[in-house]
């Protein structure tokens, strides 16, 4: 993962979507009000949720589900050797995964709209995404949240070869641009991007404001 901007000392709520083991969360949490973390895969929140007793982190809520565009339940395949590179699948009745090496878990999915609206969740400052190829999923669950707040977001980006991350981070910007964000910004070069120099932002992290005010 890329490092985060410099200057975000102000933002006292945050949301990690995708907290692995915890890294930008203890670092957020250094900071923040109050930090929601969203970690689907069991080993993983497991390991986060001992970082957390580690550093005596009290200002951290663990929410133990996958983010995405709408509610419902997908299954998380990961290998023991890899518990960093977790992929979500929307899961039809009845379907069960090919890829026997890996480890699978059928998880709930909510949406960051729905969190805000029934789970307690914070006006977030700042959303980190991490998702592993499901970025454009969790941006569209939460369009109440970047409409009308229009928090930072940082984001990495993913795909399974250079042609799905040129098209994810197409969509990824499409979208940014019309939820109003007019500084989109490529992390590792500092390039400004738009959906018609997207393919800058394949690879990498990008950041994201709006001068839009809530």
């Amino acid at each position: 993962a890329g490092a985060l901007p410099a200057g975000d000392e102000s933002l006292v709520e945050r949301i990690d979507v995708g907290a692995f083991e915890g890294l930008t969360t203890l670092l957020f949490a250094r900071r923040a009000r109050r930090v929601v973390s969203y970690e689907p895969n069991p080993r993983n929140a497991a390991r986060l949720l001992h970082n957390l007793k580690l550093n005596d982190v009290h200002n951290v809520t663990v929410r133990q589900t996958a983010v995405g565009a709408a509610p419902g339940t997908a299954e998380i395949a990961w290998h023991s050797t890899r518990p960093g590179f977790s992929k979500i699948d929307e899961v039809p009745s009845g379907a069960s995964s090919q890829d026997h090496a890996a480890q699978h878990r059928k998880v709930p999915v909510t949406t960051l709209d729905l969190e805000l609206r029934e789970a307690g969740l914070p006006v977030p400052d700042l959303i980190k995404i991490d998702v592993e190829g499901f970025e454009l999923a969790v941006l569209k669950g939460a369009r109440e949240i970047i409409e009308r707040y229009h928090p930072v977001l940082y984001i990495e980006m993913h795909g399974e070869t250079m042609a799905a991350k040129r098209s994810n981070a197409k969509a990824v910007v499409e979208l940014l641009s019309a939820y109003g964000y007019g500084s989109i910004r490529h992390v590792e070069t500092a390039s400004e991007v738009t959906p018609e120099t997207s393919d800058i932002a394949a690879r990498g992290h990008l950041f994201a404001s709006s001068d839009r005010k809530p």
